[in-house]
């Protein structure tokens, strides 16, 4: 090491010596002798500027490696002579590159009094890379180092670094004299009361020091129970509501109805509360349905219910429920899902009915599809739908053992469907019967006979099983309504004139007749299946209840009850199975439904309702237990709804 660094001094004194300059002398001395008058371009300037900056820097390097340098500097003089030395044969290498561009001793000599100052620039330079004792110190302190005691001289000092600084900086802003804490706390800096509002933020010096000087007292009272460890707090309430204020009855209009004197001016709060309530108590009384009806329990007695059933030795289930007579006043009934809600109807549903014996609902209309439901009541799936194409159905209807679905439209042919076997087939017509359409027709109760009402008051008469022609039966003007009794024996036409024919099925003859009391122009007829009712419905909207040992008996008879609750045409009537709801509707006015309870001849008076969503009812049907009662609309939707006086199925 000693020796590299006695050739990097040799190589120095001897670029010195070469330059015509003393190593140890100041470059800016040179630069007395004259300059030259000739610019040199700026290639060949920044050369000759490289060659002096070595120079320089050779000399400063040999002016700084004393024999007095410390050990530690000794190594950091050394590595910067070497770098100093590097840098001086770096210009030579490019001189020697341009070839023809190189320059002469003497140009280099020229270059170094031209630039003259550049010499005491280098020589800051070079003494830059010399470290000082705080950088030494840092080092020792961050690499670790073997001094003794230096550790605890530099630890005092860390977090002061920027002490100075900050002085400085204070003097800077103000000038103005440091304030201790004891200044701040007692408002030394004065009260602005004008700037908090526009400066950006502010400082809070409110709080006091940690005895609570100088702090305001809070209305919070904390108390800690060392004991139990629980924190208890006592908060003001954040307002107080004054229920003495005096309320001013007079300058009101609106509350002079509450003056019970015309002496009263003024009410105290609770008094115009108590009136106001009994105000309003009195324009709007408790309904009925919303009182509680308190039953006697005096000395340990149970409520009359449990006393009735405690006093008998029948069971608690009502065996007899089909038999009950139904409340003339009240008829349970409830919504329940759309019967075709997972399959609805592209046009109105011209027929509804229920199978005789499963819960199941066709519906069919002019979309020429007929839809099979199962009826549950909650998502009521469908089963299967058949689409005939060239058939836009008016009637669908189960046969009575419910094996057989009949179909018919304003066609000529009408068609058949096996539920069991799954078949559809088309019948063309009764053979020897030219008839237009076969859209009317009607099974009888005992599965035996069909009839298709025809032109001019015909009566064709087929058999169930064969589908063949049997016989006609004529009546007077047209028909317009036929229905079975009971039994199935006799038959009976509601003629467009008013008049009732009862026909004898087994030797299709007509029997009897009887006119309908005030019927100018017929509409619909329905015979009960007991209890022996006969119902007939007008064009004018009136409905004529009868019995039938009178309608037999008597060629003018009198109807029991006469309804008009409705007044346009009567097109749906049908009773239900038990004959103590008679349903009655007319698809010429919407929501045009009402029923009737048969033993009373009194029309329900809680459903449906103003607000029940009926629509134009197009057909209708009750289930065979009662249950439920479909009903059929202009929207291509079933609603179903639930009696609960009957069972489900």
């Amino acid at each position: 090491m000693v020796a590299n660094s006695k050739r990097v001094a040799a190589a120095a004194a001897a670029a010195a010596a070469a330059a015509g300059t003393d190593v140890g002398k100041e470059p800016a001395a040179v630069a007395s002798e004259k300059p030259f008058t000739k610019q040199r371009p700026a290639r060949k300037r920044k050369a000759q500027a490289d060659s002096t900056t070595s120079t320089a820097t050779t000399s400063a390097i040999t002016s700084a490696s004393t024999p007095a340098s410390t050990p530690a500097s000794a190594e950091t003089d050394q590595h910067a002579a070497s770098l100093s030395f590097q840098r001086l044969e770096a210009p030579q290498k490019k001189q020697k590159k341009r070839g023809k561009g190189a320059k002469t001793a003497a140009e280099k000599e020229g270059a170094l009094k031209v630039d003259h100052g550049i010499g005491a620039q280098l020589e800051e330079v070079a003494v830059v890379g010399i470290k000082d004792d705080e950088e030494r110190e840092l080092e020792d302190l961050v690499f670790g180092a073997d001094v003794e005691g230096r550790f605890e001289d530099v630890l005092p000092k860390i977090g002061h670094e920027y002490e100075d600084v900050v002085d400085e900086d204070a003097a800077w802003l103000g000038g103005a004299p440091a304030l201790d804490d004891d200044e701040l706390a007692s408002g030394a800096l004065g009260d602005d009361s004008g700037s908090d509002a526009d400066a950006t933020f502010f400082f809070d010096t409110t709080g006091g020091d940690a005895d609570g000087a100088g702090a305001e007292e809070d209305s919070t009272h904390v108390t800690i129970d060392a004991g139990n460890n629980e924190i208890s707090s006592e908060l003001p309430a954040a307002w107080q509501d004054d229920d003495d204020v005096p309320v001013n009855i007079v300058d009101t209009k609106r509350l002079r109805k509450l003056r019970t004197d015309y002496s009263e001016t003024t009410l105290s709060g609770k008094e115009y509360e108590a009136r106001l309530r009994k105000q309003f108590q009195r324009i709007h009384p408790t309904p009925h349905w919303a009182e509680i009806v308190v039953r006697d329990q005096k000395n340990g007695n149970s409520s009359d219910d449990l006393l009735r059933v405690l006093r008998t030795s029948m069971g608690i289930v009502d065996k007899n429920r089909s038999s009950r007579v139904l409340n003339p006043d009240s008829l349970e009934v409830v919504r329940l899902k759309d019967a075709n809600q997972t399959a609805y109807s592209q046009s109105v549903i011209k027929s509804v009915q229920f199978h005789p014996k499963a819960p199941v609902l066709l519906t069919a209309g002019f979309d020429k599809t007929l839809r099979l439901f199962q009826v549950d009541g909650k998502v009521n799936p469908k089963i299967q739908s058949i689409y005939i194409k060239d058939l836009p159905m008016s009637k669908a209807t189960f046969t009575p053992d419910g094996r057989e679905i009949l179909i018919s439209g304003n066609r000529k042919f009408f068609y058949t469907y096996n539920i069991e076997a799954g078949v559809v087939t088309r019948i063309a017509g009764i053979r020897g019967q030219d008839e237009e359409n076969y859209s009317k027709f009607y099974v009888s109760p005992d599965n035996k006979l069909i009839v298709f009402a025809g032109r001019d008051g015909t009566l064709m008469v087929v058999a169930n099983d064969t589908k063949q022609w049997i016989g006609n039966m004529k009546m007077n003007g047209t028909v317009r309504s036929v229905d079975f009794s009971a039994d199935g024996r006799f038959l009976l036409s509601f003629g467009g004139d008013g008049e009732v024919y009862q026909w004898d099925l087994g030797s299709r003859t007509c029997v009897h007749k009887f006119y309908d009391e005030g019927c100018v122009n017929a509409a619909t007829l329905a015979v009960s299946r007991g209890s022996g009712f006969i119902a007939t419905g007008s064009q004018a909207g009136v409905v004529n209840l009868y019995d039938q040992s009178s309608c037999f008996a008597s060629t003018n008879p009198s109807p029991q009850k006469a309804i008009l609750n409705l007044t346009t045409p009567i097109t749906n009537l049908r009773f239900n199975h038990d004959s103590q709801i008679l349903a009655m509707a007319s698809r010429e006015a919407k929501d045009s439904l009402r029923l009737l309870h048969v033993p009373t001849k009194r029309v329900f008076k809680n459903w449906p309702t103003a607000q029940t969503p009926l629509g134009y009812v197009q057909s209708l049907d009750f289930s065979p237990g009662g249950g439920y009662l479909a009903i059929g609309n202009d929207k291509g939707k079933v609603l179903l709804y639930r009696l609960n006086a009957y069972d489900a199925v």
